[in-house]
This record gives structure tokens, sequence and C-alpha cells, in this order.
């Protein structure tokens, strides 16, 4: 082994020296305030679909007041953002954001490992 691979503080810097670009070359999480902006009225679904990935939740909702055919709308949550986008006949009608905390590291390894959490509520 080389000689400066023994000192413990090169080995420390060579571990962030990594981790930092590991950190810098994860994948962007689709779900966010640029992609929303991106999403236009009257586009295609399966557009959408491309820019998200495959939708978390989806679900009909009632006909609107001009009509009363019923729209599909699908949700996209992703870390801190949620994008609902309302359907009808393939293309959009409407669109919302939702902002929110974003879950904490440790949150984030718990979910990575597979472990649920207890949540407790205080009366």
């Amino acid at each position: 082994m080389q000689k400066w691979l023994r000192r413990p503080v090169l080995k420390l810097c060579l571990i962030v020296v990594i981790g930092g670009i590991l950190f810098l070359l994860r994948p962007k999480d689709p779900i966010s305030e640029e992609n929303f902006a991106k999403i236009k009225k009257g586009m295609a679904e399966k557009e959408v679909v491309a820019m998200l990935g495959p939708a978390t939740e989806e679900f009909w909702l009632g006909g609107s007041g001009e009509s009363d055919v019923p729209q599909m709308e699908k949700s996209w949550i992703g870390s801190g953002t949620a994008i609902y986008v309302q359907f009808d006949k393939g293309r959009v009608t409407d669109k919302h954001l939702q902002i929110f905390d974003p879950p904490s590291l440790w949150e984030r390894v718990l979910k990575f490992l597979g472990i649920k959490q207890r949540r407790v509520e205080l009366a």
C-alpha cells in the first residue's frame, strides 16, 4: 500500500471527495417545479408521463361544470414536491403543484433500508 493512503487525514479527504462526486452525479428528481412549468394545457398524457415517469396515483373526478364527463387525475409525488394533472380524452386540462418539507436525511436512509417508521401523534 502506498504511504499516502496510510495517513488518516488523506483517507478522510479521499472519502469526502468521492462522496461529493457521487452526490453531484446522482439522478435529478423529475418531480420538480421546473418540469411542472413545462406542462401545458392540451399536452398529451404520453408526453407528461415521459417527462415525469409513471404516476404515483390516479383516480377519476366527477364531470366539470362545462361537461358531465368524468376526468382522470394523476399525481406524481417526489421529494418535497407533488404534481397533480387532470386529463380529458388524453389531454391536459388542469394542473396543480404542491410543495412540502422534503423528508429528512434520516427518513430517507430508513426508506432506503426498507424500515418503516412509526409516527406518534400527540393529542
